[in-house]
């Protein structure tokens, strides 16, 4: 790990404090990002007469471009590129341009809210003859068209002219992202909400002065005829449903005037760093300043769902109807009646479970075969266990996302009467990727606290064995449950089903999360410690050489062992929800799992099986090497060297011991 700054802030030095704190900012608000930008679309895409709505339609374009901000910028242009440099830094032109398609895709997507909103408000007439659908696609084409001409612009010059030539291509080409994206943008959307907010008001005042009229009316004659009375009572119900439509349209519209003004502010900070950048004024910018004016852009993008919700009425009753509780069907314990299923709800989580599907099965064939192409790879015990999770996190795509998930969640469908067998694929899935976390999270703490001990007592028969029981015991599991369900009485199944249920719960889900989590623990304070032991090793006098084969050794050992630490933490936290709905059922309780719950506590277990390939290539230097060597597909391209792809689990002894042999080989 390097500490260049490659923020645009060369003179100073980086700080590695910094990074870390708003890692863990970042993250949380990545994580809000996510997941209320991707319930403002489901709700939004879940509700016909939402979806009517023009308004609303940018509305959800702007979610998507602020879940790409979550799903792109913060772990990628935020996290690498921003402070020191890391081995992921060297990826920076590649963050760059996903960065270069969020910010301008979300500052385009406010000007077409704002141009929407000005018709409606100033050309309410001709709103109706000028925002036509097609009108609306237009708009939509441009604003994301035009952010991905603009990223792929920059690679033009990136990868084949000189130096100098990137450097003063990078530099005009900024100034123009930045005058046309942040400083042109800006005044025109303060001047022009600005106009709507004065309009709203006067159009208050307005609708005021007609209710004051309208009731001075009806008050003033004593004894109107019947025609006259029906004629003021008319007059004052129009009046009256004016007065709620334009509070109806002022809630509306101030939702969107609100956004916009949020944007505005929380761009400031960028904007004044992109000053002092392109005047040369790098002296008045500071590492603390570059990670704020990232912040404040997740921040804006992380608060947009709650104005949604706070102004937006219709919004709060759709989204009050999406997580409301409804009944549900008996015979599969989870399906809803066709009278209370929302299939909407269902539409948009097929959508999105079919994303992670797609994901999970892309992923983890590409590191099935990476694994299984490179035999250096295969020589390491954990990444055979790597394997079988890969394998596990696949199943997950083909039988539990195009079953379970989809048929067995929501509403009854005609395949939904053979959720006994989904259900039962689920079963062997989930618990094999259970009893797999297991299976590593023992193989790394043997490596860790028993390195010369390893090779004994994890030798390739026992791995067998492991492998035996982490994939048979879930399918005799599996298969208990559809034994008595076609041999027994209805009202003995129920009770064994739920007898069933507790153990599962208690015994295969609450015990392994705890034992991995203390196990885990206890790795990450062990390699502190060896950290600690490296830093005083390298303080001494001794020789340069075995000091640094001790800290290349401390080093590979950390970031294979990180990784699989990262994906037992990752699974812990992706089965919480998964738990807390097994819980309400068993404790009975079936009132509080909402149809939402029920469908995020899968879609979280579908979201740990996609991540996991994505640990590989950031922790495992050699899996990464073996990757971008398979996807050459050149016969004269070959495998990478032993030395670099084999693990460093059958290899590492504790820093004690490997100073010992080292000094012993020291050369004289």
């Amino acid at each position: 790990m390097h500490t260049q700054n490659i923020s645009g802030n060369n003179n100073l030095d980086c700080s590695f404090q910094l990074d870390l704190l708003f890692w863990v900012v970042n993250g949380i608000i990545g994580a809000a990002i996510l997941l209320g930008n991707t319930f403002t679309c489901v709700v939004f895409l879940s509700r016909s007469h939402l979806r009517q709505n023009y308004m609303n339609i940018y509305l959800v374009s702007l979610a998507v471009a602020d879940i790409l901000m979550g799903l792109l910028v913060v772990p990628g242009f935020a996290a690498f590129c921003s402070g020191c440099t890391y081995k992921w830094s060297e990826y920076c032109w590649l963050f760059g341009g996903a960065r270069d398609i969020a910010f301008p895709a979300t500052v385009l997507n406010l000007l077409a809210i704002t141009y929407d909103r000005y018709l409606a408000v100033l050309r309410p007439l001709q709103y109706a003859s000028t925002m036509t659908k097609r009108k609306v696609f237009s708009v939509l084409v441009a604003v994301w068209v035009t952010p991905l001409i603009v990223s792929s612009v920059r690679s033009i010059w990136q990868h084949s002219w000189e130096s100098q030539a990137v450097k003063n291509a990078e530099l005009v080409y900024n100034a123009i992202l930045s005058t046309v994206f942040g400083f042109s943008p800006v005044p025109i959307l303060l001047i022009v909400n600005l106009k709507i907010m004065r309009t709203i008001k006067s159009h208050g005042k307005r609708i005021h002065v007609d209710m004051i009229e309208g009731r001075s009316l009806s008050h003033t004659d004593p004894a109107p005829t019947s025609g006259l009375n029906q004629e003021f009572t008319s007059n004052i119900t129009i009046i009256e449903q004016n007065r709620r439509n334009a509070y109806r349209r002022k809630k509306g519209t101030m939702s969107c005037v609100l956004v916009v003004l949020i944007f505005i502010i929380s761009w400031l900070p960028r904007q004044f760093l992109n000053i002092c950048i392109l005047f040369g004024r790098r002296d008045l910018t500071s590492p603390l300043l570059v990670k704020l004016s990232l912040f404040f852009l997740f921040f804006q993008s992380s608060v947009n769902p709650a104005i949604y919700s706070f102004y937006r009425n219709d919004f709060r009753q759709a989204a009050r109807r999406l997580i409301k509780r409804q009944h549900f069907n008996p015979p599969s314990g989870e399906l809803e009646s066709n009278g209370d299923c929302s299939r909407e709800l269902d539409f948009a989580f097929w959508i999105i479970n079919s994303v992670f599907g797609v994901l999970i099965l892309l992923g983890n064939s590409l590191t099935c075969a990476t694994f299984l192409r490179f035999e250096t790879l295969r020589r390491s015990y954990m990444n055979l266990l790597l394997l079988s999770l890969a394998i596990c996190d696949a199943a997950m795509a083909v039988i539990v996302t195009p079953g379970y998930a989809t048929f067995c969640t929501g509403c009854s469908y005609n395949l939904s009467k053979f959720c006994w067998f989904f259900e039962g694929g689920k079963d062997v899935c989930l618990l094999t990727s259970t009893f797999n976390l297991l299976a590593i999270s023992y193989d790394r703490h043997l490596a860790i606290f028993q390195p010369l001990k390893y090779q004994v007592k994890m030798s390739r028969r026992k791995l067998r064995v492991i492998l035996s029981v982490v994939w048979l015991t879930p399918l005799f599991l599996a298969s208990l449950r559809n034994i008595w369900s076609h041999t027994r009485p209805e009202n003995v199944v129920e009770e064994l089903n739920r007898t069933y249920s507790y153990i599962l719960l208690i015994v295969f889900v609450i015990l392994p999360i705890v034992i991995v989590s203390v196990i885990n623990i206890t790795i990450l304070i062990a390699i502190k410690k060896q950290r600690q032991k490296v830093t005083v090793l390298n303080s001494t006098s001794c020789g340069v050489w075995w000091k640094k084969q001790t800290r290349m050794q401390y080093l590979q050992l950390r970031k294979g062992t990180l990784s699989c630490v990262l994906i037992v933490v990752i699974f812990v936290a992706c089965w919480l929800p998964r738990t807390v709905h097994y819980a309400f059922y068993l404790f009975n309780h079936p009132e509080l799992v909402t149809p939402i719950l029920r469908k995020i506590s899968v879609t979280f277990l579908l979201l740990q099986s996609s991540m996991n390939p994505l640990i590989y290539c950031f922790y495992r230097k050699e899996f990464r090497q073996a990757v971008k060597t398979l996807i050459k597909c050149a016969s004269s391209v070959t495998p990478p060297d032993e030395k670099t792809v084999e693990s460093s689990a059958e290899t590492v002894v504790s820093v004690k011991d490997k100073v010992k042999i080292l000094a012993a080989k020291q050369p004289n």
